[in-house]
């Protein structure tokens, strides 16, 4: 557990500042770590740490930087009297931030979706060509071969696992071929694209991706959204921030088809890409990745049975229409994979 006395004392002496009160919001060991400060002047700040190699951190921090002055709404980091973004505390980086007021970011209706993905494009679109300084480490997602090929496996030994399973188990098992053939086609439209050079950066400029875009990590305050939470920011397609906001949004909700294209469409008009990054997007929106994830991380176990079903049948659909939309014939996998 952090010693938080000694802590405060060392964000004094690294900030030159006089705290006045703190509390801890947030503290997990090994994991991350969360205060609210204010100052005898009356400013407040949040004082982070995830525990990640200072590496890492330091890409973390100096991209929120870069992206703050480039007009991207977000909590700035506050650099030490030294100039440093962070300060080591018995071996891990903290950060200290401008405290941003506000709430998460309401999700309950199309209007709330698309302005966060309005605000998602505005962010990828400001990331491009970024330059960051001498030694910092660019930091990019698993290569998608790598990853489609792993999910693939990893679906296959859930059913294998649970094959002889009842109930919400049995359900899952049973929709598994479906989600893995249009896996297995989406992994082949990928090794057929222009991935490689894309994820090399030698097509065009590459951009950064959130990696955890869900409401709570969109503050809104007085009519105003920023961008909060960039612990898994990296390098990767639009898509992941599209899939992972959309999720969220069509929790315990019939898919909806209109919602989903007026969804890229305002991204589109807010951040235009090339034909090979929009087919990049559209094969990873086939992959099952929503499906997959909610298998590995077992969120299916808090829902019942009629939830489960509700579920599955609403990714079936969305697979359904991205497939039609964007992959030609009109044919279906069969509700139980069967072409």
């Amino acid at each position: 557990m952090v010693t938080t006395e000694k802590l405060y004392e060392r964000v004094e002496a690294a900030y030159g500042i006089r705290l006045k009160t703190h509390e801890v919001v947030k503290q997990l060991p090994d994991s991350s770590f969360v205060a609210k400060l204010a100052s005898a002047s009356g400013d407040a700040y949040a004082l982070k740490s995830l525990f990640e190699p200072p590496e890492r951190q330091r890409f973390i921090v100096e991209s929120e930087r870069r992206l703050a002055e480039r007009g991207v709404p977000l909590a700035r980091p506050v650099p030490t009297m030294d100039g440093e973004l962070y300060f080591l505390f018995e071996g891990a980086p903290y950060v200290l931030y401008e405290w941003l007021p506000g709430e998460g970011a309401p999700l309950g209706n199309p209007g709330d979706l698309l302005r966060i993905v309005e605000l998602a494009a505005r962010f990828h679109r400001a990331s491009k060509e970024i330059e960051y300084p001498e030694g910092v480490e660019a930091f990019g997602h698993l290569d998608w071969r790598e990853e489609y090929a792993n999910r693939l496996q990893s679906m296959e030994q859930w059913r294998e696992r649970y094959a002889k399973a009842r109930g919400k188990k049995r359900l899952i098992a049973d929709a598994i071929p479906y989600f893995a053939k249009a896996g297995s086609l989406a992994l082949r439209k990928l090794n057929k694209s222009a991935y490689a050079e894309y994820a090399a950066g030698r097509s065009e400029p590459r951009t950064l991706a959130h990696g955890d875009l869900h409401n709570m990590n969109v503050l809104r305050s007085r009519g105003e959204m920023a961008l909060i939470d960039f612990e898994d920011v990296r390098y990767d397609a639009p898509s992941k921030d599209l899939i992972r906001i959309h999720s969220m949004y069509q929790k315990r909700r019939a898919f909806e088809e209109r919602t989903f294209r007026e969804m890229l469409q305002r991204y589109y008009a807010v951040h235009p890409l090339s034909g090979d990054v929009r087919r990049l997007v559209e094969i990873d929106l086939l992959f099952p990745h929503v499906f997959e994830r909610t298998l590995r991380k077992r969120k299916y176990k808090k829902m019942s049975e009629q939830d489960v079903a509700f579920w599955l049948e609403q990714e079936r659909r969305r697979i359904a229409f991205v497939k039609k939309l964007f992959f030609g014939d009109g044919k279906s996998f069969g509700k139980e994979g069967s072409a």
